[in-house]
């Protein structure tokens, strides 16, 4: 039994393996860029409302369940305007199951 290696199998092998990696570091970076913005919008939160991180990613649960956005572009709009989102500004019958007060008067 002759023990070598086609090297045609092996490259497919070695590349299937690269391709394997390179899209679970793409998948970590973009968790870490995620859980970056996040963090932002928790800090926001935290300092606009006085409440805890675990208060604040609480909230931005909800927003998300009740807005039917993702997390994450719900933090992202915080971040980069620094602001609510503009449907969790003001409370109504859509926004009463946010905690405290909900825009910063």
């Amino acid at each position: 039994m002759d023990a070598t290696v086609d090297p045609g199998v092996e490259h497919a092998r070695v590349v299937g393996m690269l391709e394997r990696a390179e899209r679970e570091i793409e998948q970590l970076r973009r968790a870490v860029e995620s859980r970056t913005v996040i963090g932002r919008a928790e800090g926001i939160l935290m300092e606009r409302f006085g409440i805890d991180a675990d208060q604040a990613l609480t909230f931005l649960r909800r927003a998300s369940s009740h807005t039917n956005r993702k997390l994450v572009a719900i933090a992202t709009e915080m971040a980069v305007t620094r602001e609510l989102p503009l449907e969790l500004r003001r409370p109504d019958e859509q926004t009463r199951w946010l905690p405290g007060p909900v825009s910063p008067d």
